[in-house]
């Protein structure tokens, strides 16, 4: 039977090779989200770059007398689904976690 090794909240890792995987726009993944130049909004992903789009539209409907609620959201959905993602393909390469550590410090 092969054994397989599960990290406690804590442990510390050092990649041996580059790791690529699927960052979904979640609260707890905001932070890396960010560093790889995204912003979480709404469960959607938003390059940082682009982030005053939606901004810009998000103001302009706070400031617009449209009654029906539903018809806002769906203006608004529109103008996020121009700009986001629901999840972005990263890649942290290999010694990466070392680094970082160092970063912090």
């Amino acid at each position: 039977m092969n054994k397989f090794y599960v990290p406690e909240i804590g442990d510390e890792i050092t990649l041996q090779e580059d790791w690529t995987f699927e960052l979904h726009a979640e609260r707890r993944n905001d932070v890396l989200g960010e560093f790889f130049g995204y912003k979480n909004c709404w469960g959607d992903w938003i390059k940082i770059s682009d982030y005053h789009i939606y901004d810009d539209f998000t103001h302009r409907m706070e400031n617009e007398s449209i009654p029906d609620f539903n018809i806002r959201r769906t203006e608004w959905r529109k103008e996020l689904d121009k700009v986001s993602v629901k999840k972005i393909t990263v890649t942290i390469p290999k010694g990466w976690i070392e680094k970082a550590k160092k970063l912090k410090q």
